[in-house]
C-alpha cells in the first residue's frame, strides 16, 4: 500500500514480473535502500518529514537497481523490516546534523551494523556512503568524532590521488582502465562539495577504521592543499564503501551556478562506481518478502517527485 500522504507515480507498472535468479546466482532485480534525511533548505515543502535527492535514485537506476526509500525517522520495527527487504543501502550526502544522539546518526549506525552482522555470517549486504553519508558510515565505525575535521572543499572539481591500497582494490579493478586514468589525471574528473572530512593521518591512527577499511584507496586536497580521505573500501568480507566526492552529481544535477562537471569523462567515472556498487547489491540474497513486502510496496515510485531546480537539487522525493 502507498504510505499515508504519499502519491504514486502515474507510470507505475501495474503487474511487475516475478523476481527470478540468474543462473550464476546474481539477482537481476536488486533493490537498494536510500536513507532519507531531515528537510533543511529553503524551498522544501513546508511540512515535517524527510527527503531524498532524486539524483541518488537516478545514479542507482542507471546501474540497474530499483531504489527504495528508507525513512531515517521510521519506527524501529519498520526501519529494520525495510533493511531486511533490500539488497544494500546508500547513505546520501547532504547538510544534516550527524552528531551523536541525532536520529540520522542512529539510523546510519543501524545500517552499518546491519551490514556487519550480515558479513559475520558470510552474507553480502553492501553499504555505500557519499559525502555526508560516507562521514556517517565512518563515524559509525570509529565512534570518535574528534577525527572529524573541517576542510575548504565546497563546490570544486578535482581528481583522485591513489594510495598503495589501490593496488588491491576490487572497486578500482572493476573500473575500465581509461576511466580510472581520467579519474586520476583530469582536474575535472570528480565533484567535491563539503566542509568536513577526515585527514589521512588521523584515519590511519584510528584502530577501528583500519580494522574495517584499512588505508584509504584514494585521497584528495582542498583549496588550502590540505589532504583528505576521498575513497574507501572495506577489507575482505566487509561490504562498506565510501566516497567524499559526489558521483551522482555529474549525471544527475544541473544547477548552472555550481561547478559540477558534466563531460563524458566525469559521467563515466560516476557510472563506473554505480555499476560496482549495484553489482555488489546483486550478490545479496535478501528479498522483499523477508520484510513482508512486495517490490511494488517498496520502490521509490510510491513517493512524489518535486522539482526544486532553483535549489541545490534538480528534483527531490519528499515523505
Amino acid at each position: 500500500p502507498v504510505p499515508a500522504g504519499h502519491h504514486p507515480a502515474t507510470h507505475r507498472i501495474a503487474s511487475p514480473q516475478p523476481r527470478q535468479q540468474e543462473t550464476h546466482g546474481d539477482d537481476p532485480r536488486p533493490l537498494v535502500g536510500v536513507l532519507s534525511q531531515p528537510r533543511y533548505w529553503t524551498g522544501a515543502p513546508d511540512a515535517p518529514g524527510g527527503y531524498i535527492a532524486a539524483s541518488y535514485v537516478k545514479w542507482l537506476e542507471a546501474a540497474g537497481a530499483r531504489a527504495v526509500p528508507i525513512l531515517y525517522n521510521d519506527s524501529n520495527i519498520t526501519f529494520h523490516r525495510m533493511l531486511s527487504a533490500v539488497n544494500g543501502v546508500l547513505l546520501p550526502g547532504g547538510d544534516s546534523d550527524i552528531s551523536p544522539g541525532t536520529s540520522l546518526r542512529a539510523a546510519g549506525e543501524s545500517v552499518v551494523r546491519e551490514s556487519a552482522a550480515a558479513a559475520a555470517v558470510g552474507e553480502v549486504y553492501p553499504v555505500w556512503g557519499t559525502c555526508m553519508g560516507f562521514q556517517l558510515a565512518a563515524l559509525a565505525v570509529s565512534g570518535d568524532d574528534a577525527i572529524f575535521g573541517k576542510f575548504d572543499g565546497p563546490d570544486m572539481t578535482s581528481k583522485l590521488e591513489l594510495t598503495k591500497a589501490a593496488k588491491s582494490s576490487r572497486m578500482l579493478r572493476s573500473i575500465p582502465p581509461d576511466v580510472l586514468a581520467h579519474a586520476t589525471t583530469s582536474p575535472g574528473a570528480i565533484y567535491e562539495n563539503h566542509v568536513h572530512g577526515f585527514d589521512p593521518g588521523d584515519w590511519k591512527r584510528d584502530a577501528r577504521l583500519l580494522a574495517t577499511f584499512g588505508e584509504p584507496v584514494a585521497w584528495d586536497v582542498d583549496r588550502d592543499a590540505r589532504p583528505f580521505v576521498a575513497l574507501v573500501e572495506g577489507r575482505t568480507g566487509v561490504n562498506v564503501y565510501g566516497s567524499q566526492f559526489h558521483p551522482e552529481k555529474p549525471p544527475g544535477e544541473w544547477n548552472p551556478r555550481l561547478a559540477i562537471p558534466h563531460d563524458e569523462g566525469a559521467v563515466r567515472v560516476a557510472q563506473s562506481l554505480a555499476n560496482f556498487f549495484v553489482g555488489e547489491a546483486r550478490r545479496s540474497p535478501r528479498r522483499p518478502e523477508l520484510g513482508g513486502y512486495t517490490e511494488d510496496d517498496l520502490v521509490m515510485a510510491n513517493y512524489q517527485t518535486t522539482f526544486v531546480g532553483k535549489g541545490g537539487y534538480v528534483d527531490t522525493h519528499f515523505d
